[in-house]
C-alpha cells in the first residue's frame, strides 16, 4: 500500500510542476508578444519620421542655389585723380533654381552690386517631358546669342566682348522663347520675341526717360532666331556651324534721326517713325 500510494503522489507532482512550466512560458510568451508589439510602434514611428524628413529632404532638392562676387582693383593713371587706385565689386550674384516638378524650372537672379541692386533673370522654363526636344521660356533671359549664352565662368574672359555689349544691351531681354533641341541630333533651333529695348534708355524731347524700369513703350516687338549644328571631330573635339538673326524696330522720338554716314536726318515726320535695328551675320 505505501508504494502503491507514493507512485500516484511522484505523478500528481510531476503534472504539477510541468503544469507550472507551461504556465510560466506562456506568460513569457505574452511578455514577448507585448514587447515585440511595442518594438513594432516603436519602428512605426520612426519610419513615419523617417519618411517625413525624406519628404522635406526631397522639396530642398528641388531648391538649386548659386553665386559668386567678383572683385576687381582699378588704378588711375590721371594725375589729378584721388585717390588714383581703389578696389570694387564688379559683380555680386546669387541665383535660385526651383524645379516643383519633373520639367518645370523657376530661376531668379539678382545682382547686388554695392548702391545698384538689379534683376539679372527672371524666368521660367517649361521642358519636354517626353520627346525630350523642346522647351519653352518666358520672362528675362539671355539672348539667344553664342557669346551671351555662356556664362563668365565657361568665357575665356569675365567680360564678353565690347561689339555684345553694344548691339545687346544687358545682354538679358524680357520675353518669349522657343528651342528645339532633338536629342539624337545635334541641331538646335532657338526663336524668341522680345520688347526690344532692354538696356536701353529712351528718353523725350525733354530729356525724361520713358521707360525708366525698360518697360515697353511701343506696340513693336523684336524677333530673334539662331540655328546651330555640330560635328564632332573624334578626340579633338567639335566643330559648330549656325546662322544667327536679328530682326526688330525702335519708335524714333525725335525730329533728328542720326543716318549710316553719321549725319543727321531733321524733319518733323521723324518723330514717331520705326527705325529698323536688324542684325544679321
Amino acid at each position: 500500500m505505501a508504494l502503491g500510494f507514493i507512485l500516484p503522489m511522484l505523478v500528481f507532482q510531476t503534472t504539477t510542476k510541468a503544469q507550472s512550466q507551461i504556465d510560466d512560458l506562456k506568460k513569457e510568451q505574452d511578455t514577448l508578444k507585448e514587447n515585440v508589439g511595442s518594438l513594432r510602434d516603436k519602428i512605426s514611428g520612426i519610419e513615419e519620421r523617417v519618411a517625413t524628413a525624406e519628404g522635406d529632404l526631397a522639396k530642398l532638392t528641388k531648391i538649386k542655389l548659386s553665386g559668386y562676387v567678383q572683385a576687381q582693383y582699378m588704378h588711375y593713371e590721371a594725375s589729378n585723380a584721388y585717390p588714383d587706385n581703389v578696389f570694387m565689386l564688379r559683380r555680386v550674384r546669387i541665383k535660385f533654381q526651383y524645379e516643383p516638378i519633373n520639367g518645370v524650372v523657376f530661376v531668379l537672379q539678382p545682382d547686388f552690386t554695392p548702391g545698384n541692386i538689379t534683376l539679372k533673370d527672371a524666368y521660367v522654363q517649361l521642358n519636354d517631358r517626353w520627346l525630350k526636344t523642346f522647351s519653352l521660356s518666358a520672362g528675362k533671359f539671355n539672348r539667344p546669342n553664342y557669346e551671351v549664352e555662356y556664362s563668365s565662368g565657361n568665357r575665356e574672359v569675365p567680360e564678353r566682348s565690347r561689339v555684345i555689349r553694344a548691339i545687346y544691351p544687358d545682354e538679358r531681354a524680357t520675353g518669349a522663347k522657343l528651342e528645339i533641341a532633338p536629342p539624337q541630333i545635334p541641331l538646335k533651333l532657338q526663336l524668341a520675341v522680345f520688347n526690344g529695348n532692354d538696356g536701353l534708355t529712351i528718353a523725350d524731347a525733354s530729356g525724361t526717360s520713358i521707360n525708366p524700369l525698360n518697360n515697353d513703350f511701343d506696340n513693336h516687338k523684336d524677333f530673334m532666331g539662331r540655328l546651330t549644328y555640330s560635328f564632332k571631330l573624334g578626340h579633338i573635339g567639335a566643330l559648330d556651324l549656325g546662322a544667327h538673326g536679328y530682326y526688330g524696330a525702335i519708335k524714333a522720338n525725335t525730329t533728328d534721326l542720326l543716318k549710316s554716314d553719321y549725319t543727321y536726318n531733321k524733319s518733323l515726320d521723324n518723330t514717331g517713325k520705326l527705325i529698323k535695328k536688324n542684325r544679321t551675320p
